[in-house]
């Protein structure tokens, strides 16, 4: 086991690293939906008529897919960004005797946070504020307000009496709701918001 201090210095040099590969993937995968987003809105915009054509229906539909996909990957990697960050500095005011919020941090306190976030996966923030986040200060907003613009537009031109852009809809739906459900799932269960990270996330 070792004394609680070298456990401690122990975890703080995996938690960095976990941090900052978190932090990385973060802007990786908004730069992925960045660059999907354009390569495909220059596609789409650049044909004439294009507003009229099934393809940009179809181009439009696999790249909201995608965009849902790098949000939800975002929003994991946010969570997992806030999760280490809570423990490294739980770590560091019990190895230094610091308090936080005004009580102080004993080496079994970072033992229950290691459990509720590591052990039992928690998330460390609710889900209505890693939404936020991850729309609004993370950039997905006007991402999404993008294509779905164009979708709309592209859709009120469309023949819908043909069954393709039928299918794609019922396909496109489909997917976003596996995509999606997976803020249904463990990792963005919350039972409290980390204190310690109000304000600092």
């Amino acid at each position: 086991m070792g004394d609680p201090e070298s456990n401690l210095r122990c975890l703080l040099r995996f938690l960095a690293t976990e941090k900052s590969t978190a932090v990385n993937r973060m802007h990786t995968s908004f730069n992925w939906a960045f660059g999907i987003l354009s390569v495909f809105t220059v596609g789409v915009v650049s044909r004439v008529d294009f507003e009229k054509r099934y393809l940009s229906w179809f181009m439009l539909s696999v790249a909201l897919v995608l965009l849902t996909h790098f949000f939800v990957r975002t929003a994991k990697d946010y969570v997992n960004q806030v999760r280490f960050a809570a423990l490294e500095k739980h770590c560091l005011a019990s190895l230094f005797s610091l308090s936080i919020c005004g009580s102080a941090v004993a080496p079994e306190h970072v033992a229950q946070k290691v459990d509720n976030y590591f052990i039992a996966w928690k998330s460390p923030k609710p889900l209505g504020h890693v939404l936020t986040k991850t729309l609004f200060d993370h950039g997905f907003f006007p991402l999404f307000a993008v294509v779905l613009t164009l979708m709309v537009w592209v859709g009120s031109k469309i023949d819908w009496n043909d069954l393709r852009p039928i299918t794609i809809l019922v396909v496109l739906l489909i997917l976003e709701t596996l995509i999606l459900n997976d803020f249904r799932g463990f990792y963005f269960q919350c039972d409290r918001d980390e204190e310690s990270m109000k304000g600092k996330d």
